[in-house]
């Protein structure tokens, strides 16, 4: 009987895993999810989600950064060492091996690992590693800017250039419309992806059906 749930959760992974999948190996990449939410990939991470994300799951291996837009249902962050539960918000998701790492920018995410929860707030760390009693908080080190440092000067490498204001990247006329990316550095490091010319459902906190994704 105790085999039988400790696979609980590793099963629940294997059978919520979307039909839409992104890894990105030695790239980082962006992509904008049929809710207009934004994930940044960090190397060697991926991704999973249905395509239709009506109840908005995102399975996750490795590192990422969430940029979320509220909507009817909450926003999940599903991984193998456990799962973040999250409204309107931005946070970084680590979940290597055993361990699982969340550092709140904005809002308030739920973390919940092997049984243990925990609410943390913007600014927060939160850190589970199976040998310990419970979920570790303390105060957020932002380690995630250092990647996305690394992202913005990809950026500019491949031809993207600040627009109007020091959080606007805009690409020259490449023939492909007109996508522009905003980045706002600093504390914080937060970033996202507008898609302009695009084509809503028509749904309360659903954005552009069509996925945008940016390889760096």
């Amino acid at each position: 009987m105790k085999r039988f749930f400790i696979l609980i959760p590793f099963l629940i992974f294997l059978v919520s895993c979307g039909d839409e999948t992104v890894e990105t190996g030695d790239n980082f990449e962006a992509v904008t999810l049929p809710d207009s939410s934004v994930v940044y990939l960090n190397h060697n991470s991926k991704i999973s989600y249905d395509e239709d994300f009506e109840e908005r799951i995102v399975n996750l291996e490795g590192e990422a950064f969430f940029d979320v837009v509220p909507g009817d249902t909450r926003f999940k962050v599903v991984t193998e060492n456990g799962e973040v539960e999250v409204e309107g918000t931005s946070f970084n998701v680590v979940s290597i091996k055993t361990d699982i790492n969340v550092e709140v920018v904005t809002g308030i995410v739920h973390l919940h690992s092997h049984g243990h929860k925990h609410k943390l707030r913007a600014g927060q760390h939160g850190f589970f590693h199976p040998g310990n009693k419970g979920i570790t908080i303390s105060r957020a080190k932002h380690r995630h800017n250092s990647w996305l440092d690394l992202l913005v000067v990809d950026l500019k490498i491949k031809g993207f250039h600040p627009g109007k204001g020091h959080r606007k990247w805009i690409k020259g006329n490449n023939g492909r419309g007109n996508n522009s990316i905003k980045f706002k550095s600093g504390k914080g490091g937060k970033v996202h992806i507008k898609s302009h010319g695009g084509k809503g459902n028509g749904h309360k906190g659903k954005g552009n059906k069509g996925k945008v994704k940016v390889k760096f």
